[in-house]
């Protein structure tokens, strides 16, 4: 689970918070903050904050294991908004993605592309940069660790047509 929470922390799905609209005037630090303003939360930001994650920039899961084995540091929760508005499904989503992670790992060998030489085909860059952050494209071998996985993929296979 902490490689999920890393992965959320080290790049959020969204870089930007859901907008929300002040209905009054308000004081933030000591910073005037007039009513009507548009507030949108730098979750990236939130996420790369040196005062609470050591070496923020680099994906390091063990971050979030109990001192004395890891850092302690807190679950970065943020990528599912704050407050009573705070996503009623984040449960659901964290353990559905855990899911997937986990399910892909045990049936699924996943290795490093080569180009016509033979040598290994490194990403330039690995995640995108924007609005929504997600992987870009990047060659990859995908393959099944036994027949039963292809046959009940295949199986469970939903028509969308």
């Amino acid at each position: 689970m902490f490689v999920l929470q890393e992965t959320l922390r080290w790049h959020p799905p969204t870089e930007l918070g859901v907008p929300h609209r002040l209905m009054e005037d308000d004081i933030y630090q000591g910073m005037f903050i007039p009513k009507g303003t548009t507030i949108f939360a730098n979750i990236r930001a939130m996420s790369l904050d040196e005062s609470i994650y050591s070496s923020p920039k680099c994906f390091f899961p063990e971050r979030f294991l109990p001192k004395p084995i890891g850092k302690g540091e807190p679950h970065f929760v943020s990528v599912y908004g704050f407050g009573r508005r705070v996503c009623c499904g984040q449960h659901l989503a964290d353990q559905s993605l855990w899911i997937a992670i986990v399910s892909i790992l045990a049936t699924c060998t996943i290795s490093s592309a080569h180009d016509e030489n033979g040598t290994v085909i490194v990403p330039d860059d690995l995640m995108s940069d924007g609005v929504s952050s997600h992987p870009n494209d990047f060659p990859c071998i995908i393959s099944c660790r036994d027949s039963r996985v292809k046959e009940l993929v295949d199986e469970s296979a939903v028509d969308l047509n």
